[in-house]
């Protein structure tokens, strides 16, 4: 039965009271060309801290609280962490979170803190506002703390830190950054409510500079323009310890390669072990400057969230991590088969704790700890915090086969884990959000889980067509950024999506707002239309899924592909009134049917690939015969052989 769910839709006033902060003022420079014509500012990383002490009297019984920054924001109350956010969008749709501070107030002195990174460069899970605007940590919070607004303003303090860095990683699919944090150079303790923040200066206001901003500071301003609210449920998890410890041992140290720490963690795994130590947590162990310590935990599993790490060791000591999705093998250390993912702790010496502000994820964590003199070490506590979309409900599949029941959870844990603020690829080497990856978690979470945010999530973050109307492979990330190259077919994949969500909700309001973008990308498939109403000869990336499938000429699988869009496109418009529109797709589909029987080998029962030269080629893929059927072109008396084909 069709679970009838209206949109969520925000009532909150797109004006808001807080203002832009940031650490510097904007240049009031450039000229109207430059904004026009896309003059590119210089960008750079950087994390900078944001506090605000104030006086709560009476505790209220909530304290409505609204808050967003470019690029990302940890938000604590008095020391308690409150959320972290925003979730990944494009610039123009850029998100907001919302959140009830009452539980953590008290009566008193209050502090609200935030720490904002801004990435700088394009991420495989960000993309940078466009020239002419932002080119640095921004923060916007505003709250309602009984009769009073607490908003971001020039009242805030703020300090940059140079205690965080980013390295990249040298593959070119690899898209999470690499954390490096200097502990000596966090001021310690400074989200907690007593520290002493008077050398700190104020945080100025960000106006937007463009011609006729009026220097605005309160959203919605450009780049942002209103600022949407979230549309998914906040992220979390429970804490993952060590399964078990592989290895503890002191080993000479190598001459250092570079300073990336997975380069010299693999240094560190081939080099020659002088010691080996009890394996197990807390470990304790002493190094001298010719010497380092391997240490090695395997999660059991794969987990995706922030590692977290207690030590006690001398100020300076080093540790390079190296998260690993499979086990070490010396003899493919350099052949470039893993990703270069991991983070380094440079400890402060007094009260360790180094937790990730970057999510990954891992199985294995390799640890070299070293220093420039001799040191004595301690490693008190090494988990993962799990940072994913929550499930809810009690969907759940038995069986009397005990393959089909840990198939039925391994297919459950493998969609959570590529569960984070989208749906993505992978959660340990890029965890971008595909644009046709994300149909099949969209499947799972439809009938699995009860919530629905992030399926729905789906649609509108993916809706973002290049100015051909064709999606980009990507979104909110590093490639949409580029404005290149794209899988056409994966745009197909996301109207099957659209279909798909109104099956399970019938939200109407939804299928109205994307149906332009679904007609747009059947459109652009129409400049490929041959004279027998096939799709051929389709440009760049057709991807259809890995498959092992030949495409060049006329082409029965995008032909299919093509051809189920225009059926849910029809059936959809159909939905919300619009017969014209149906009517086309109908039209088109129609052609499209007569047209695919040329693909028809009667002689092998099957369809092939592909026509060259007005020739069927032999080749007939599993992909060919389940598009025919997935598409309605083959006549339903033929499927049932097309599947034991």
């Amino acid at each position: 039965m069709r679970r009838i769910t209206p949109s969520a839709r925000s009532t909150q006033s797109p004006r808001w009271s807080g203002h832009w902060i940031g650490h510097q003022p904007r240049p009031a420079t450039g000229t109207p060309a430059d904004f026009l014509t896309g003059v590119e500012s210089s960008r750079e990383f950087s994390r900078c801290m944001f506090r605000r002490t104030f006086d709560v009297e009476v505790l209220p019984a909530e304290a409505p609280t609204r808050i967003s920054a470019d690029s990302r924001y940890v938000l604590w109350v008095n020391g308690q962490e409150v959320g972290r956010g925003p979730a990944r969008s494009q610039p123009y749709r850029h998100r907001c979170d919302s959140y009830d501070l009452a539980p953590y107030l008290s009566v008193g002195r209050n502090l609200v803190a935030v720490l904002v990174t801004y990435y700088g460069r394009p991420m495989s899970f960000w993309q940078p506002a466009p020239a002419g605007s932002n080119t640095d940590a921004a923060l916007v919070f505003e709250a309602q703390v009984g009769d009073r607004m607490l908003v971001s303003d020039e009242s805030w303090r703020v300090q940059r830190s140079d205690a965080w860095s980013l390295l990249a990683g040298t593959h070119a699919g690899e898209g999470v950054p690499v954390e490096i944090v200097d502990a000596r150079e966090v001021p310690r303790g400074w989200h907690d409510v007593d520290f002493d923040d008077s050398d700190w200066r104020n945080a100025p206001l960000l106006p937007a500079i463009h011609p006729a901003s009026l220097g605005e500071t309160r959203p919605p301003t450009y780049p942002f323009n209103r600022l949407l609210p979230r549309g998914i449920s906040q992220l979390g998890g429970e804490r993952v310890g060590a399964a078990r410890v592989l290895d503890s041992s002191t080993r000479n140290a190598p001459g250092w390669k570079g300073d990336h720490p997975v380069t010299r963690v693999t240094q560190a795994l081939l080099a020659d072990v002088i010691s080996t130590h009890t394996a197990e947590l807390p470990a304790s162990f002493e190094i001298t400057a010719g010497q380092v310590h391997h240490f090695s935990v395997d999660f059991g599993r794969i987990v995706a969230g922030f590692v977290e790490l207690d030590l006690n060791a001398p100020a300076g000591t080093v540790v390079d991590m190296h998260y690993r999705e499979k086990v070490f093998r010396p003899e493919l250390a350099w052949s470039g088969e893993d990703p270069e993912t991991g983070a380094r702790y440079v400890a402060a010496g007094t009260d360790d704790q180094f937790a990730a502000l970057e999510l990954n994820g891992l199985r294995y964590l390799h640890l070299v700890v070293h220093a420039d003199q001799a040191a004595s070490v301690r490693l008190n506590r090494l988990e993962v915090r799990e940072y994913l979309y929550p499930r809810t409900g009690g969907a759940y599949f038995r069986s009397d086969d005990p393959g089909l029941d840990t198939l039925y959870r391994a297919g459950i844990r493998t969609v959570q884990l590529n569960s984070l603020d989208s749906y993505t690829d992978c959660p340990t080497r890029e965890q971008r959000a595909w644009v046709g990856d994300a149909v099949v978690h969209q499947m799972v979470d439809l009938a699995t889980n009860e919530d629905w945010g992030l399926a729905r999530n789906y649609l509108e973050l993916s809706d973002s067509p290049r100015p051909d109307g064709i999606f980009p492979m990507v979104v909110a990330s590093d490639i949409e950024a580029s404005g290149g190259l794209t899988i056409p077919d994966w745009s197909l994949s996301w109207i099957h999506g659209l279909h798909i969500q109104y099956w399970h909700d019938g939200d109407l309001e939804a299928v109205r707002r994307h149906l332009p973008s679904a007609e747009r990308v059947l459109r652009w498939y129409t400049s490929y239309l041959d004279e027998r109403g096939t799709i051929a000869d389709v440009p760049e990336w057709n991807l259809v899924d890995w498959a092992s499938i030949f495409l060049a000429g006329r082409s029965s699988i995008l032909t299919a592909l093509w051809a189920r869009g225009l059926a849910e496109f029809a059936e959809l418009s159909d939905a919300v009134g619009n017969s014209g529109s149906a009517l086309w797709a109908s039209g088109l589909y129609g052609s499209a049917a007569k047209g695919y029987e040329d693909f028809w080998d009667s002689d092998r029962g099957l369809y092939v690939d592909h026509i060259l030269n007005g020739q069927r080629q032999p080749a007939a893929s599993q992909v060919a015969q389940a598009s025919a059927i997935i598409s309605g072109l083959a006549p339903k008396e033929r499927w049932g052989p097309l599947v034991d084909v």
